[in-house]
């Protein structure tokens, strides 16, 4: 469970595991953001660090596009068919600033030849 699931579902602020989705690694959510969160959210996604090399080897190798890990998380939460989008249109926002050539190709790389989801 990640920290902002967990400090919703407790109701007060938790720290962070680690993860290589490192703009998601707070150490400990802003009382801005754990208000909001709590008064608007219904449920949080969590996904795994697989999960989210297998939406960043998807995104480079069928869409050409390269994300960082916290910015694949939406489609990683998609392709591991964490949310029913059946009959539905769905809109993902995906980022890619805060990732370099060498981590990118580190992280792809540490896969272990797995393929990206159909």
């Amino acid at each position: 469970m990640n920290v902002p699931m967990r400090s919703h579902k407790n109701g007060k602020s938790v720290p962070v595991p680690h993860t290589i989705a490192d703009a998601q690694q707070i150490e400990i959510p802003g009382e801005l953001n754990f208000a909001v969160n709590r008064r608007l959210l219904t449920d949080i996604l969590l996904v795994t660090d697989d999960e989210i090399l297998t939406a960043m080897a998807f995104l480079f190798e069928r869409l050409k596009v390269v994300a960082e890990p916290s910015g694949a998380s939406a489609v990683a939460a998609l392709l591991a068919r964490k949310v029913n989008v059946a009959n539905s249109r769905v809109g993902v926002v995906i980022s890619g600033g805060n990732v370099g050539i060498q981590r990118f190709c580190a992280l792809l790389a540490s896969r272990n030849g797995k393929q990206p989801s159909q």
